[in-house]
């Protein structure tokens, strides 16, 4: 008697008083004698099965020991696909109330010599699956990253501080914004990917505001018209504060 059979007998001696045992159960096996043992497939290799008891022990036997019935779905068993995990929906993984912060190394520097990125805050409401506006705020002077909630009233509203550029500068005025071609490829960047994280953000209900060097921003990104992708494309309202004016280019005109 080989050790295959040694171990079949084994297995189905000291499996009865296991038959009803609580745990997790493929089905009812029953070798040639008529016994009766639960258990489930692990694997099957070549004229082998490895069948898991109850007790969570395995044990790997000769699959002729096993009533033919058995025999036949022991051949015919197949391990189930290994599941993948289904990806999260986008939207999903963001938290309501929430504050996130989106870095940029590919793009340039800020105004303010840091690492291009943006802050976002979610409102405390927020659903994925129902639509939300966008505000997003331009402050002046060299900027910021930072969202401003001043202005904006209770609602479905994600805030976020744009910054801009290094070197998107008025020819004729450093501490003034200009380059506004370069501004927005800078901050589109930044949009497309807060779109692709928030997906249910609606045009509509999308709002850009700044304040002086955010105002010129607003006024000067308006008029690009080379880059794919309009400011208008992102936004349904414009707010300009003591800002706005003549578009900057390199050669200052």
């Amino acid at each position: 008697m080989n050790r295959i059979m040694k171990a079949a007998i084994l297995v189905f001696a000291s499996a009865w008083g296991l038959v009803g045992a609580p745990g997790s159960i493929a089905r009812e096996f029953t070798d040639a004698k008529g016994r009766k043992i639960q258990a489930e497939i692990v694997s099957v290799k070549g004229e082998e099965v490895t069948i898991r008891r109850d007790d969570g022990k395995d044990y790997t036997l000769a699959i002729n020991v096993f009533s033919a019935e058995d025999q036949a779905a022991i051949r015919a068993w197949k391990p189930e696909p290994a599941m993948t995990p289904a990806a999260p929906a986008a939207g999903e993984g963001i938290k309501p109330g929430a504050t996130l912060t989106l870095e940029f190394p590919d793009l340039p520097k800020d105004r303010k010599d840091q690492t291009a990125a943006c802050n976002l805050r979610i409102p405390a409401d927020y659903d994925p699956a129902k639509p939300c506006g966008l505000v997003v705020w331009l402050g002046g002077s060299d900027g910021g990253n930072q969202p401003n909630a001043s202005f904006v009233p209770e609602g479905p509203f994600v805030l976020v501080g744009l910054p801009y550029p290094m070197g998107a500068n008025n020819p004729g005025q450093a501490t003034m914004v200009g380059e506004y071609d370069k501004v927005w490829e800078f901050q589109r960047a930044m949009l497309d990917r807060i779109h692709e994280k928030i997906p249910n953000l609606k045009k509509e209900w999308s709002v850009i505001a700044g304040f002086s060097n955010g105002g010129h921003s607003i006024d000067g990104m308006l008029r690009v018209r080379a880059k794919a992708g309009a400011l208008a494309d992102y936004f349904g309202a414009f707010v300009i504060a003591d800002g706005g004016g003549g578009y900057a280019s390199e050669d200052g005109n």
